[in-house]
C-alpha cells in the first residue's frame, strides 16, 4: 500500500522514527495530509526515535494531522508497527517488524503481513474495527502514555532526553 492509492485516511504506529526513514516519505505524506486524515503514533523509548524524524512528521502532517508520542514510565517498551490505509470502501493494513527508519523500510531483514479488507463485508469491517480500537487506545491521552506532539513538546522532549528526566504533559 502507499499514499497514492484511493485512501482518505492514513494511521500508523511505530516504535522508532528517524529521519533516515522519514526522508523517504515526507513529500508523499505532506501531499496526502493536505486534504486527508493522518495520525502517526511514535514510541520514544530506548533513544530509537530522533528529534529530526519527529520534526519531519510534524512538518508533513501540518495542523490538520496528528503526531502522538508514546512513552510508558514503567519498564515496558512501546514496540508495535502498524500501517493502516483506509477509504470508505476498503482498507489495507501492514503489520510487521519494520520501523519508520531506513533500516526498517529498506535495508534490514524485516517481515510484514499485508491484509486487504473489503469494507462492504461485515467480518472484514470487524477486523478493521479491532485495529482501529488498538490505535485509538494507544493514542488516548487519558491513559498517561500518549501526548500530542507539537513544536513546544518536541523541544521539551529534547531537553528532557539530554538530562534523562521523564516527560509529562505539563
Amino acid at each position: 500500500a502507499n499514499l497514492e492509492g484511493p485512501w482518505t485516511c492514513f494511521r500508523a504506529t511505530v516504535a522508532f522514527v528517524k529521519r533516515s526513514g522519514t526522508r523517504h516519505i515526507v513529500a508523499a505524506l505532506t501531499a496526502f495530509a493536505r486534504s486527508k486524515q493522518v495520525e502517526i503514533i511514535a514510541g520514544i523509548d530506548h533513544r530509537g526515535t530522533s528529534q529530526e524524524g519527529l520534526q519531519d512528521l510534524l512538518d508533513a502532517v501540518g495542523t490538520a494531522g496528528r503526531v502522538i508520542v508514546f512513552h510508558n514510565r514503567l519498564a515496558f517498551t512501546f514496540h508495535p508497527k502498524v500501517y493502516l490505509f483506509k477509504s470508505d470502501a476498503a482498507a489495507e493494513i501492514l503489520v510487521g517488524s519494520g520501523n519508520l527508519t531506513e533500516g526498517g523500510l529498506f535495508t534490514n531483514y524485516e517481515a510484514s503481513l499485508r491484509v486487504q479488507l473489503d469494507l462492504t463485508e461485515p467480518a472484514q469491517r470487524a477486523i478493521l474495527k479491532s485495529v482501529e480500537d488498538a490505535l485509538d487506545g494507544w493514542a488516548d491521552p487519558s491513559k498517561g502514555t500518549a501526548l500530542s506532539l507539537d513544536s513546544r513538546l518536541l523541544a521539551k522532549l529534547v531537553t528532557h532526553h539530554k538530562s534523562g528526566l521523564e516527560v509529562t504533559a505539563t
